[in-house]
């Protein structure tokens, strides 16, 4: 009988075929294929195939599509096999090498691509796209930074900016814009929350997100913009809610002092109104000091304050209104009737009656008579008949 104490051993006479299981030591496929299928001997060691992965040392698993997820009675026969699950752990069991097993918004294990790549239009898993490189409209996350989205700027080209809310820092990176009159830092013109704030000095000399300059802070904490002469503001908030130096009366910008003052629109500046016959400029509302008064060319088309059509420079030196045909009347300014084709005659009492070629019709206006005497026609012909 052999001694227990003695074991036998079998040598390999060649040729010999080794079992190896997966990363164990091999001379050829043949020794790793004998025991684990979809592997191969790679540089001495086996390895799974390129489309598996090792799940065990004994079996290597077809590799997982991108968010594909295993459902119960699926069979996994092989790599084209989709929605099978994934396990946390083996690092390369993703068909997508840029993918990872993760878990999803339902808290399921799935082959997701990597927080640097996106899913692209064609299913694969893409390098995440920089700040201001362009872009194609549809995956929502295919901006390297969280903070920016796909859209068109300023030439209408898509590229990956920062959202509304967002700006771009001196980092590069997109940061919450800042709130009106909080600190900002000088250089970004997109940092404030509000588009009609800016960042600049205040009273202190510290840079804060403040309106711009013909902007006010309403009282219901954002930038209006402020009112131009007879627009609107807040009188209780006063002057700086209009532009130009202008007053806030009553909710509405106006000259300090209205019935002397005009608003000159060609330099934003009040001015003093002018007087009757003087110089004017054409298209400025309510320059004139007499109210009956408008900036016209006069007989020499030199523009000049000069009664409205309506009115006639009066013994005061004021525009009053034009007498009706047969009211009462002063002698002396010529313009004073207002049918043109009358004037002031003294009868029992001045009065606004027409002129001597032209009578009264029945619609009260003077027009032109039919038949004049002639006096040198009237000659030629007692000339002739004598």
């Amino acid at each position: 009988m052999q001694d227990s104490r003695f074991k036998t051993t079998t040598t390999c006479t060649m040729p010999c075929r080794i079992s190896a299981n997966v990363d164990e030591a091999c001379t050829g496929n043949t020794d790793c294929t004998a025991t684990v299928t979809n592997s191969e001997c790679v540089s001495g060691t086996c390895k799974c195939v390129g489309t598996h992965y090792k799940s065990s040392a004994t079996v290597c698993t077809p590799k997982i599509a991108l968010e594909a997820a295993w459902e119960p009675g699926l069979i996994l026969t092989n790599v084209g096999v989709l929605e099978a699950a994934c396990t946390p752990g083996p690092t390369d069991q993703c068909v997508d090498v840029n993918a990872e097993c993760k878990t999803d918004t339902n808290n399921a294990n799935k082959c997701l691509c990597k927080t640097t790549h996106y899913k692209d239009s064609s299913g694969a898993c893409a390098v995440k796209i920089a700040l201001e490189a362009t872009c194609i409209t549809g995956p929502t996350d295919q901006c390297l930074d969280v903070n920016a989205e796909c859209k068109a700027d300023t030439n209408n080209a898509n590229k990956c900016l920062c959202k509304t809310t967002k700006y771009k820092d001196s980092n590069g990176a997109c940061v919450d814009k800042i709130a009106l009159e909080a600190t900002c830092t000088p250089g970004p013109t997109d940092q404030c929350l509000d588009a009609s704030a800016e960042c600049k000095a205040d009273t202190d000399n510290a840079n804060k997100c403040l309106c711009k300059s013909t902007y006010y802070k309403h009282t219901n904490g954002s930038c209006v913009g402020k009112g131009g002469f007879e627009g609107v503001c807040v009188t209780t908030i006063g002057d700086s809610s209009c532009l130009y130096s202008l007053k806030c009366t009553t909710d509405t910008c106006q000259c300090t002092t209205p019935a002397s003052e005009f608003f000159d629109s060609t330099d934003n500046t009040c001015k003093a109104k002018i007087v009757l016959e003087a110089t004017c400029t054409p298209g400025l509302s309510n320059q004139c000091i007499d109210t009956s008064a408008e900036c016209k060319a006069d007989t020499n088309n030199a523009n000049k304050c000069l009664c409205k059509t309506t009115h006639f420079k009066d013994s005061n030196g004021a525009c009053a209104a034009k007498i009706a045909l047969e009211a009462t009347c002063t002698p002396g300014p010529t313009d004073q009737c207002l049918d043109a084709s009358a004037e002031c005659k003294e009868v029992d009492t001045n009065t606004c009656l027409c002129i001597t070629t032209h009578y009264k019709d029945a619609n009260g206006a003077c027009v032109a008579s039919m038949y004049t005497y002639n006096t040198s026609y009237s000659l030629s012909i007692w000339f002739m008949t004598t």
